[in-house]
């Protein structure tokens, strides 16, 4: 009992923080998906690089504009410095 209150509460917290953090700016978001093409094997400076970077950005605007769409954050402390990603 005493070990699911603290999973309870800890996992509270860990929502409440991440819900806390500063919103990150449009070149932070931009590092984020350079570093995802990067991981997905696309080469520095490249246009194909450039283009997976892109493609990132406009679907993040759909996911933003479009009514009814469930969006999904990653993040939010493990690996990106705090910050969550949506799509």
């Amino acid at each position: 009992m005493k070990k699911s209150f603290l999973f309870a509460v800890s996992a509270i917290s860990l929502v409440m923080l991440t819900a806390c953090a500063p919103p990150i700016t449009r070149q932070q978001q931009l590092d984020i998906w350079y570093q995802r093409c990067l991981e997905y094997g696309f080469h520095p400076n490249t246009n194909g690089i450039a283009q997976c970077v892109q493609q990132q950005e406009i679907e993040r605007e759909k996911a933003l504009t479009q009514p009814n769409r469930m969006m999904f954050c990653t993040g939010g402390g493990y690996g990106h410095g705090g910050f969550a990603t949506c799509f």
